[in-house]
Order: structure tokens, then C-alpha cells, then sequence
């Protein structure tokens, strides 16, 4: 899979309120999922807080599978990329593909916006 940087501030708003109205609904994609996540200090009510935040939007598409990556902010500050796989209801639930602190990634795969990766660290996909 491959990214896709969303530029038209227009598909960014309508992709942050799709991501919202499906993000109530989504279950987790994977069974480690929530296990990684208490690894990393992160709650449910911190992913709620980073969707709903004042400043949240969705950044890049992966077109070929309807996933998309939001980066929101926690009212501490803290900041959470969160990958969603829409879900077109009632045949499928939306997915939580993956959610982290890109600030603290391990393989420093952001710029200090925490939407732009850096093509010298891994950061293509």
C-alpha cells in the first residue's frame, strides 16, 4: 500500500467528518491492536479525544483499500496518528488499522508536522 498526501483542503474536511461519523462504529483490525496500544500509554479516551479535536484531520489515503491516516491532538497535548479503514454499513464495520504517537516513533519516520514522512527513514508507505 502505498500513501497519498491530501493537499485540497476541501477532501481533507470531507474525509475528517467521514472519519468521524464512522470512527464510533469501527472495531479493531487486528487483535494486537489494543494490546499495543495499552503498551504505548494510549486509551479510548485519547483516540476520542484526537478524532474530535478542534485541529484533527485526515492527511493522506491509501485509495486502493479506502484507508486513511488522521493525526489529532489529545487536550494533553498528545499527538495520535490514526489509521481507519472505512466500513460502507450495513455490510462492513469500519477498522482501526493502527494507532500511535508519531512524535515518539521509534523509527522517526516524520517531519515536525507529523503528516509529512521523510523519504530517508522508511517512511514510503
Amino acid at each position: 500500500m502505498v500513501a497519498v498526501r491530501i493537499r485540497d483542503p476541501d477532501e481533507v474536511r470531507r474525509l475528517t467528518e467521514r472519519f468521524r461519523e464512522q470512527y464510533p462504529l469501527a472495531v479493531y483490525d487486528e487483535p494486537h491492536i489494543p494490546q499495543s496500544q495499552g503498551e504505548r500509554h494510549i486509551t479510548g479516551a485519547m483516540m476520542h479525544q484526537a478524532v474530535f479535536s478542534e485541529t484533527a484531520q485526515v492527511f493522506e489515503t491509501y485509495p486502493e483499500s479506502d484507508t486513511v491516516n488522521l493525526l489529532g491532538f489529545c487536550r494533553s497535548g498528545q499527538s495520535l496518528h490514526l489509521r481507519l479503514t472505512f466500513g460502507n454499513p450495513p455490510e462492513t464495520l469500519p477498522r482501526i488499522r493502527s494507532v500511535y504517537d508519531p512524535s515518539v516513533d521509534p523509527k522517526q519516520r516524520w517531519e515536525a508536522d507529523l503528516m509529512t514522512r521523510r523519504r530517508d527513514r522508511g517512511g514510503t508507505s
